[in-house]
């Protein structure tokens, strides 16, 4: 639960599947819901990589948002990393380009 700066209380629920297809390569997959002004937002995102050293991945990933209620989606598709600077901590990164529909899915 997060609460915006008018003070009205949002809820967010995200979840994420990250496994190891071999010792070099991974898939990710996320889903998200987001209480916004706008509207409920859910999120549908799969992610490929490869680890070319211990701590370090790289990759790629797309997703496909909408806003339930509106016709509102947009897509994304990004060049992503990560480096684990330590047992608990980790830096990751990503550029993407999004393409909105106003014409979207509902």
């Amino acid at each position: 639960m997060i609460q915006d700066k008018a003070g009205t209380a949002q809820s967010d629920l995200s979840a994420r599947l990250d496994v190891a297809m071999t010792q070099a390569h991974g898939s990710q997959g996320d889903v998200s819901f987001a209480d916004t002004d706008q509207g409920l937002i859910g999120k549908l995102g799969a992610h490929l990589y490869i680890i070319p050293h211990t701590g370090q991945k790289c990759g790629g990933g797309g997703s496909l948002s909408d806003v339930d209620g509106r016709i509102v989606t947009w897509r994304t598709l990004s060049i992503e990393s990560a480096l684990a600077l330590s047992d608990m901590t980790a830096f990751e990164g990503s550029a993407g380009l999004g393409v909105s529909d106003l014409d979207g899915l509902d």
